[in-house]
């Protein structure tokens, strides 16, 4: 233990020594020390200097210095306009050595709590120069006011210089300066400890409450006025980096050239100090991660302009939050480039390249964003992820909503809007192009288009066109596949009313007719509120299967072409009612609802099967269980529908010319209402081989011009009108020897039809009137004049000859006259057979009075006589 005390024992020693030569130096010169400092600030400042006269000396303030203490300090500035320096304390310091061999020389002053002011005007004159310079000294003065060392001590330090329009404020919280102040040229030693307060330049604040710690060497060149800093370390915000830079005045300011290199900083922590005008988007970023920076300044610091600025960055494992996505393991190596650090605007960010995670996919790639309060962004990016995330980061939800499986190899170029809130007219103003592939992804754009889902496809976009390959999906109810181009996708995305136009070549598995309008929301004439969205489709379509309610075609193929509410489809061919057609269909909307044009060719259809599947065509006239057969037609339709789908009867039109083969009419009302002729079961079920015809349907009503028909039963000539209300007027006419043979039961028959041997001409005209519960038959006179003038040239007496020859009792040898044959036409309609009706049988002749009736001449446009029912009566020519 003996050294310890030895130790402690020389410590003592020490103690005491210093507080002898500490109390020898107050005593033998304190009052020279106070004058000294006195006479130092009096000789050496030129312009007024105030402070408290009551002078201390200060033995262990400053230790082992021997400090002046003085105090309320103010030195008036070199324009003797402003305070320069005001300080609460300061201390001038004395080396004690020194003093001991009488060298009075000043070895550093330190100034706590208080200001100091520096100012440049625009004719680069300073405020602080208020020292004497060595050559205006007095040679006699004893006076060295050299110092070596300046500290400052909780000091605002205002530095103005308005040949560059800067200002920075700065606290220095212990700052040192060690050297030769005088010199014109020397070497200071910088220690600089505080906060960055504020840095202005073109009225904004460039850096706010910086932490700033700084060493290095100033090297201070006043002949060429440039000033060096060397091997700088700083340490911002608790960033740590190396500098070096050079200041030298021009003519227009200060050429500056600085070059800062950071390792291992953060961004997020770093930014809001030196950018305190940084955008809310970009703090809204939420930036993390690590990076390093190499960073140059280089080029004038004007009163209007700053240098230049060049950094290249490298981020490692960073992350930041765009547009509500969390981007994880960000790493990018870049460049930033700002043309000038007065217009922070004018900012660039070049990503060489670039990697990053988000919630659902992975991006990579190169790009550029400039301007970085009004975003643009040049990108090329590979990359797979969510169509969720995508609307939600293009900001568009909006205008589309969107899900499912997205990779893509694109090149990007647009505004991104400001503070990235991307709004419908930035999106306008994109431009894309590349490769996209969807999977599983389902798409709505808006109102009009039924959602796209289940979608597939590979997309190649440029800016006129977009082209979709290998896709299928489902829009609305219709299950597709194939290709198609897409005009002006960006317009489809971005205006509610811009049109869609669709080409391409599609199949379709099934096709529900009823169910296009609501799907695709087809309007009237009369909706009141009109689709926004045009849409135009050319397709050429294969369809598996269509069906139109109890309708089914299969095979079906044919060009589409849509545009708003109307739809055509020309070359269309199908498989159908058992046979094929070949059609152009127009289906649009009118002011009663919908109309559908059919222009077709029909070949070996099903009748039966044609009136079943389209529901009689909404007419009860003819069923599909009174008709059978294979028909072949072409027709012209006009089909009116209501808002609701459904068929308008009295708009219907169709003007068709048909061939029926085979055909076998059953418990047809019209031919029933024969009875009285023909046997019931015979009419039942009538045969015919072919039956050729153009038949109309107007005004509600089936029109049947003038038409032969050979049947097993007759051979008849029919035309006439039946009313969709069942209401019908036939006109017949039959060779009456037919029906009288037929009751004579007098019959052969070759290949299953039977025939009878024509040798009369006789002709029975009838009409047949009524609805099938109330059907009426009548002689037809106005046929018969019709037929008399017609024939009046031709055959003359010989119709009267063959009628008498066949109800004489002259018939040929191989006729057999059965004498109870009788012919009676039908009653009145209630019940009740004319009086005096007239029968056809064998009997003496009798005299019949004369009917006195208006003659007509052959063209006369008098009123004919009334039509009778129950009345049966033949003209002839007289």
């Amino acid at each position: 233990m003996n050294w310890v005390k030895r130790i402690v024992f020389l410590m003592l020693m020490l103690v005491l020594l210093v507080l002898a030569g500490a109390l020898f130096i107050t005593w033998k010169y304190e009052d020279d020390l106070k004058a000294f400092a006195l006479e130092s600030l009096r000789e050496v400042v030129t312009t007024d200097v105030q402070f408290n006269e009551d002078v201390k000396l200060s033995l262990w303030q400053d230790f082992p210095l021997v400090a002046v203490e003085l105090s309320d300090i103010r030195i008036q500035d070199s324009f003797k306009t402003d305070t320069v320096l005001n300080v609460e304390k300061a201390f001038v310091q004395f080396d004690a050595l020194r003093l001991i061999r009488n060298d009075f020389r000043i070895e550093g002053i330190r100034v706590t709590n208080g200001f100091l002011r520096l100012r440049r005007t625009e004719n680069d004159e300073w405020n602080y120069r208020v020292w004497k310079s060595p050559e205006k000294k007095d040679q006699n003065t004893e006076v060295d006011f050299s110092i070596e060392i300046l500290t400052l001590e909780n000091i605002h330090l205002d530095y103005d210089d308005r040949a560059v329009d800067l200002n920075i404020q700065f606290l220095s919280e212990k700052s040192k300066l060690k050297g030769r102040f005088q010199d014109e040229n020397t070497r200071l030693g910088l220690s600089l400890n505080g906060f960055m307060e504020k840095l202005t330049t073109i009225g904004d604040d460039r850096i706010v409450e910086l932490p700033l710690s700084l060493t290095g060497i100033l090297n201070i060149n006043s002949d060429e006025k440039i000033y060096t800093i060397e091997t700088g370390n700083a340490v911002l915000a608790g960033n740590e980096m190396v500098l070096n830079g050079e200041w030298k005045k021009v003519d227009v300011g200060t050429d500056m050239q600085l070059k800062i290199h950071a390792g291992n900083i953060e961004p997020a922590v770093l930014l809001p100090h030196i950018w305190p005008q940084m955008p809310p988007n970009i703090k809204n970023l939420n930036l993390q991660g690590r990076s390093d920076i190499i960073l140059t300044m280089n080029g004038p610091f004007t009163l209007n302009s700053g240098p230049k600025l060049d950094a290249t960055i490298r981020m490692r494992n960073g992350g930041i939050t765009f547009q509500n996505t969390d981007v994880s393991d960000l790493n990018f190596e870049g460049k930033l480039f700002m043309k000038d650090i007065k217009q922070s605007r004018a900012m660039q960010i070049q990503f060489d390249s670039f990697r990053l995670n988000t919630p659902t996919g992975k991006v990579s790639g190169s790009g550029k964003l400039t301007n970085l309060n009004e975003p643009f962004l040049e990108l090329k990016s590979t990359g797979k992820s969510r169509l969720e995330e995508l609307v939600t980061v293009a900001n568009i939800s909006d205008e589309i909503t969107a899900s499912g499986g997205i990779s893509w190899d694109i090149d990007f170029r647009g505004p991104l809007g400001k503070d990235f809130n991307t709004t419908v007219n930035e999106l306008k103003k994109m431009n894309w192009s590349g490769s996209v592939s969807l999977v599983d992804a389902a798409l709505q754009f808006n109102a009009g288009i039924p959602q796209l889902s289940s979608f597939n496809a590979n997309i190649a976009m440029n800016m006129g066109k977009t082209s979709i390959t290998q896709c299928s999906g489902k829009i609305g109810h219709l299950e597709f596949d194939g290709s198609m181009d897409v005009a002006r996708l960006k317009q489809i995305m971005t205006e509610p009313t811009a049109a869609v136009e669709l080409t391409g070549n599609i199949h379709i598995k099934n096709l529900d007719v009823e169910k296009l309008p609501s799907e695709w929301q087809f309007e009237s004439e009369t909706t009141t509120e009109k689709r926004s969205r045009p849409i135009s489709i050319q397709a050429q379509t294969k369809f598996d299967k269509i069906v139109y309610r109890d309708f089914t075609a299969n095979s079906v193929t044919g060009s589409i072409d849509m545009k708003n509410n109307r739809v055509d489809i020309s070359g269309l061919q199908l498989k159908a009612l058992g046979g094929s057609i070949n059609a152009t269909v127009s289906y649009f909307p009118n002011k009663l609802g919908y109309m559908l044009n059919l222009e077709g060719d029909l070949r070996d259809i099903d009748m039966k099967r044609t009136l079943a599947e389209w529901n009689d065509f909404g007419q009860e006239s003819i069923r599909s269980e009174n008709l059978k057969g294979r028909a072949s037609a072409t027709l012209q339709a006009q089909i009116q529908l209501d808002k609701e789908q459904q068929l308008i009867m009295e708009q219907l039109s169709v003007e068709s010319d048909v061939e029926v083969s085979g055909g076998e009419l059953v418990n047809f009302e019209p031919l029933l209402a024969m009875s009285r002729f023909i046997d019931i079961d015979e009419l039942n079920r009538v045969k015919f081989d072919t039956l050729r015809n153009q038949l109309s349907i107007r005004d509600n009503k089936l029109y049947i011009p003038r038409m032969s028909i050979s049947s097993n039963i007759l051979n008849v000539d029919v035309f006439g009108e039946h009313g969709f209300n069942q209401e019908m007027d036939y006109h017949v006419n039959l060779l009456l020897n037919d029906i009288i043979r037929r009751k004579a039961k007098k019959r052969r028959t070759f290949d299953g039809h039977e025939i009878i041997d024509e040798r009369g001409k006789t002709r029975l005209f009838l009409w047949i009137r009524g609805t099938p519960d109330d059907i009426k038959v009548g002689f037809d006179k106005r046929e018969v004049r019709k037929k008399i003038k017609d024939d009046l040239k031709k055959e003359g007496q010989t119709i009267k000859k063959l009628f008498q020859d066949e109800f004489s009792g002259n018939s040929t040898s191989d006729e057999v006259q059965d004498q109870n044959i009788q012919f009676e036409l039908e009653d009145d309609g209630l019940g009740n057979k004319p009086e005096n009706q007239p029968s056809l049988k064998q009997e003496p002749t009798q005299e019949k009075p004369k009917k006195k009736k208006k003659k007509q001449g052959l063209f006369s446009t008098e009123p004919e006589e009334q039509e009778t029912e129950g009345s049966f009566e033949i003209e002839f020519e007289p």
